[in-house]
């Protein structure tokens, strides 16, 4: 800022007075502000915009290389050591035709699945191939037979499977199946309670239909079954006793042996097959009910007659036969089976009323 001072003297000469007018003068600025702000902008930051190498390696594939039996609907998965985004799965047909489907990465970005859009055909050789960052790797499987692939465990576990007995051939003794043909059977109901890969062991439950009908007979007892599933998809189990219902008679069966094939994609029990021991001493009801024959020894002698034999029972006499039924067919139900503890006694039962036993 400038100040001008305007000075005024005043001297006494000869009575006048003398006013002498001095110029302004300026005021010397000695304003030495100075901007001591020293700071300068200068970036520190030392980062590069260099790439990290990409040192990803195929940890896993499944499934493997060579493996052959492969299920028609499986995928086909690959882990890589690291995540690489751009990496992706390619299945192809032995000529060369790639396979259609999906693929999709794991939460950790490290296991890629590959899905086929279509079940894969069997007994076939398909390559798939991974490319990644540092390189590819391919693996070849082949597809197995569905016939003889099991199904998922996961899938068959919870189900209830309906045969009708009356679809089969009864096949001994001969000419029993003329005989059975004329009346109506109840069905066989198979439940899958459990799946033991490592035992190879499926827990069942097995059980009794209505006649002509998947509905259960509530009224007959079930009866707890450990298969045998070394074999897969084949199962077979054994039980002491099962008791069918033709026409309203009981029909015991001693030492019954059953078997059946799984379909792989669990919707069916193939190629059923019943095996068992029958006294005829406990079908004369039923043969004089469908041929008027009411003695043990006619029944056998007639059986006789159509090529089969009546063989020593555990009480030495021969009374007993060997009764065999094929072909039969199971397809999943809706209603699962129930458990029933003893005959007629179940709420949906209606003889459980009669029966003073049963405290429901």
């Amino acid at each position: 800022m400038r100040t001008f001072y305007f000075l005024a003297l005043f001297s006494c000469t000869g009575g006048d007075t003398k006013v002498e007018d001095t110029a302004p003068t300026e005021e010397a600025d000695t304003d030495t502000d100075t901007d001591t702000d020293t700071d300068t902008d200068t970036d520190t930051d030392t980062d590069t915009d260099t790439d990290v190498p990409c040192k990803a390696t195929l940890v896993s594939s499944a499934p493997q290389d060579g493996v052959a039996g492969v299920r028609i609907d499986e995928s086909v998965t690959m882990t890589l050591s690291e995540p690489d985004d751009s990496a992706a799965i390619v299945v192809a047909t032995e000529d060369g035709s790639a396979v259609a489907g999906s693929g999709e990465w794991s939460g950790d970005g490290l296991t890629y699945t590959f899905t086929p859009a279509e079940y894969l055909a069997p007994v076939t050789r398909y390559d798939a191939s991974m490319s990644w960052c540092t390189g590819s790797q391919s693996v070849t499987f082949r597809t197995g037979d569905p016939d003889d692939i099991p199904p998922d465990s996961s899938a068959i576990e919870g189900k209830t499977y309906y045969s009708n007995l009356d679809d089969g051939s009864w096949d001994k003794p001969p000419g029993i199946g003329l005989i059975i043909g004329s009346g109506e059977l109840v069905g066989l109901l198979f439940r899958v309670d459990d799946v033991d890969e490592v035992k190879e062991e499926i827990s069942m439950g097995i059980g009794f239909s209505e006649l002509e009908s998947a509905r259960q007979d509530y009224c007959s007892p079930t009866v707890d079954a450990v298969a045998d599933y070394s074999l897969a998809p084949w199962f077979s189990y054994a039980v002491d006793e099962l008791v069918l219902t033709y026409e309203g008679y009981d029909i015991p069966m001693a030492n019954v042996k059953v078997q059946g094939k799984m379909t792989y994609d669990a919707t069916e029990i193939e190629d059923i097959g019943v095996v068992a021991h029958v006294d005829v001493r406990e079908l004369v009801d039923i043969f004089d009910y469908v041929l008027n024959l009411d003695d043990p020894d006619e029944i056998c002698t007639l059986l006789v007659g159509l090529g089969g034999s009546c063989d020593a029972c555990d009480d030495g006499e021969s009374y007993c036969v060997d009764v065999e039924v094929s072909g039969l067919e199971g397809v999943s139900t809706r209603d699962p089976l129930s458990d029933v503890e003893e005959a007629n006694c179940h709420k949906e039962c209606a003889a459980s009323a009669l029966n003073p036993d049963c405290d429901l």
